[in-house]
């Protein structure tokens, strides 16, 4: 009843979808042209100046088409690496533990390291930008589980707890959603955007009981030790880091949602009354924090856990 497992594999995946528009062919031209101040401003129509007053900034083709493509790009792959055992404690309990490891070290993106508005589509990040070889992302954790399934003691439970070693990945990006445009402009591709996007610990909690005349009682719990921030000033072109991304934790926070339901049967046709208690307890606690180190309100709450609320429902079961 016992298991080992664990699986190796590559996985490759298609440029994000925005990038397809950029392949588009286009006539028109988009120009950005700015004021060079060689002319004499008079109350005259300014599209009326004559062509000397501006100087050309850059010019591509419109509709987003024209972008130049790198004609070396490589496919963007994650290499994912899992290992595990379950142990089999009786006939309706279990528990396992999971390690999980995962990286990327690249990304099909959109890149102008000035910030000139001639964007290249090329593999991100490029290493010769940085003193050190950075990954576009890693990801590491061990998960522990326990579950317990519905018996006679007419009890359900699930729980699990995550420890992640590290999520690093590029600023505006978590390890599960890799956003792009993070390298058009040296601010953002200064190397000490790359680093933890979430806090290490996890642990949720479920658990069910249904009553003998199948009154269903739930209970949802939530753990985590916060999210993270990076202290930052404003740079040239954007924000730059004071510290390591993540470096800055905002404090722990917690939940529990409680439910309850009560069916009615008749003819093969079940009516359910339900009711959710969201955030039962009401703590609100912090999310974010002002991380603009110039800022006076610096490292003060920004937003919070949204308040208790209420669901009231029914449903249909045939």
């Amino acid at each position: 009843g016992n298991s080992i497992n664990a699986s190796i594999g590559r996985f490759y995946f298609e440029p994000t979808n925005y990038l397809g528009t950029y392949f588009n062919e286009a006539d028109e031209m988009y120009s950005r042209y700015f004021w060079n101040y060689s002319c004499e401003t008079t109350p005259d129509n300014t599209w009326d100046y004559a062509d000397a007053c501006w100087d050309l900034n850059f010019s591509i083709p419109a509709f987003a088409g024209g972008y130049t493509l790198d004609a070396g790009l490589d496919p963007a792959y994650q290499d994912v690496f899992t290992a595990g055992y379950r142990h089999r404690i009786n006939n309706v309990m279990a528990a396992g533990v999971t390690f999980v490891y995962r990286t990327q070290d690249q990304q099909i993106d959109v890149y102008d390291p000035t910030w000139s508005g001639d964007y290249y589509i090329t593999n991100v990040p490029k290493q010769s930008d940085f003193d050190e070889s950075v990954k576009f992302m890693e990801y590491s954790a061990i998960m522990f589980d326990f579950e317990k399934r519905f018996s006679a003691d007419r009890i359900s439970i699930l729980a699990n707890y995550t420890y992640t070693f590290n999520q690093n990945v590029w600023n505006s990006s978590s390890w599960r959603d890799l956003f792009g445009w993070t390298f058009t402009d040296p601010d953002q591709m200064n190397s000490m955007w790359y680093g933890r996007s979430e806090s290490p610990h996890l642990f949720k909690f479920y658990g069910s009981y249904i009553a003998p005349w199948n009154m269903v009682f739930g209970i949802n719990f939530t753990y985590t030790s916060g999210n993270v921030g990076t202290p930052f000033v404003a740079g040239d072109y954007g924000s730059v880091p004071l510290a390591e991304r993540g470096s800055y934790e905002y404090g722990s926070r917690n939940w529990t949602d409680f439910y309850i339901e009560q069916p009615f049967s008749f003819k093969g046709v079940t009516i359910a009354i339900y009711a959710n208690v969201f955030r039962l307890f009401d703590q609100q606690l912090v999310i974010n924090r002002q991380m603009n180190s110039n800022a006076s309100s610096f490292e003060e709450p920004t937003s919070w856990q949204s308040p208790r609320a209420y669901q009231l429902g029914f449903k249909f079961e045939f």
